[in-house]
């Protein structure tokens, strides 16, 4: 995994990679960890300092690098925003994806000069004269900038934007977590969980595939992942994560309860602890606690399982496929996840030769799935993009490149965009 040094004052333009997390949803409640990708989806930062006041821009480019990014603190979008792709296979036609979130986006350019000038830097004079210019790429054309203006990779962004350009140096860890609680500043009236933006964030500045753990070095599990595999597709007609607070409050609440009846569960998910569980239905939990904590605790067992396969000569693409599908009935089942738009999706790849998907929150709040298609993406891909022209498909790949800079080289990862 490569990065930038962050040790000199000079500011230079960088790119964050978007990641997506493959496995392990809401495993921070349980104080466990998640396995998660940086992406060569990337978002592309620009700071400079000037006379006026704190400004904050965002917009998109192509992706050979063709137009330039806009908008402005001031602007509010309505509808498709028709774009030149610059002649890659993205369909501009097509254009953004609805979303039910109205709110503009002066609005989200407050939230982040808000978070930015407050107590969270420590130094509200920090951001004052600041000129901050946001490329979302291609993303700019398919995703509601009410996503995009939340999502993890951005606020890692605007982190280094608010520190590293007057001499401030974080280390990674203490850089994501600063790009978890601006974030949680911007969130916080959407009523969205924050809680589970670290990990992306890290995986944004690190690269590469790892489990990650607060508190704990980074696992490398690039070797469990097939190559050239993944297709992140968006459904048309989704909306926000309903009730995530308070699906995470329930599976709080219920470890408290244990606690304080002294009958608590190591959350690790071991055959022991799965049964004690739904002994303790009915006299210390109630049954969708149970559930919940259950589902959890699954997901975790299958994790755990499947990071034992680092250490041996083969790599079973098939068991992998297997845990993603069962993991995603957790989070329809127990967690809420709006599944149904993804149904015929997940179904349809099957049939042209996927062997798995995992149900996700894409760039931090957009129902998503990850399909896993080893050896047979092109013809997956072409085969959902003619039968779901209303959604969007993206080839995606690992980057082993997490925080660079903007006019660094980065790896072939980072190349031509695929999708429809």
């Amino acid at each position: 995994m490569s990065s930038v040094g962050l040790e000199t004052p000079e500011f230079e333009p960088l790119s964050v990679s978007c990641a997506l997390c493959l496995l392990g949803e809401h495993q921070h409640l349980l104080g466990a960890g998640s396995v998660h990708i940086a992406t060569n989806l990337r978002v592309r930062v620009k700071v400079t300092e000037c006379e006026d006041e704190f400004s904050l821009s965002v917009g998109g480019s192509a992706p050979e690098g063709e137009g330039e990014a806009e908008g402005g603190a001031a602007e509010e979008l309505e509808g498709p925003v028709p774009a030149d792709a610059g002649g890659a296979v993205l369909d501009p036609v097509a254009g953004r994806l609805p979303w039910p979130d109205p709110t503009p986006v002066s609005q989200f350019v407050a939230r982040w000069e808000k978070a930015l000038s407050g107590d969270i830097l420590n130094e509200p004079e920090l951001v004052a004269g600041l000129n901050i210019e946001v490329d979302f790429g291609p993303l700019w054309y398919i995703c509601p900038p009410q996503v995009l203006l939340m999502s993890p990779a951005l606020a890692v962004g605007l982190a280094v934007a608010g520190t590293s350009l007057r001499g401030q140096a974080p280390a990674y860890a203490e850089l994501a977590e600063l790009a978890r609680r601006l974030r949680a500043e911007v969130v916080a009236q959407d009523g969205a969980d924050a809680t589970r933006c670290y990990n992306d964030a890290l995986m944004g500045i690190t690269g590469g595939a790892a489990y990650v753990e607060r508190g704990a070095d980074l696992l490398n599990v690039q070797q469990l992942l097939p190559p050239e595999s993944f297709i992140l597709a968006l459904a048309s007609g989704v909306g926000p994560e309903d009730g995530a607070d308070e699906h995470c409050r329930v599976v709080r609440q219920a470890l408290r309860k244990l606690g304080e009846a002294g009958r608590c569960v190591s959350g690790t998910g071991d055959e022991a602890d799965l049964s004690r569980v739904f002994e303790l239905c009915g006299d210390v939990l109630d049954e969708r606690e149970t559930a919940m904590l259950y589902g959890l605790m699954r997901a975790r067992q299958m994790v755990d399982s499947l990071l034992e396969d680092l250490v041996g000569p083969f790599v079973d693409n098939d068991r992998l496929a297997e845990v993603c599908d069962e993991e995603s009935a957790i989070l329809a089942d127990y967690f809420g996840f709006p599944a149904e738009p993804y149904d015929r999706v997940r179904a349809a790849a099957a049939e042209a030769g996927a062997l798995g998907a995992k149900l996700t929150w894409a760039f931090g709040s957009y129902p998503a799935v990850i399909i896993l298609a080893p050896g047979r993406r092109e013809e997956v891909l072409g085969s959902l993009c003619v039968r779901f022209p209303e959604a969007r498909f993206l080839a995606v790949d690992t980057d082993p490149d997490g925080l660079v800079r903007g006019d660094e080289v980065v790896g072939e990862s980072g190349g031509e965009l695929q999708g429809c």
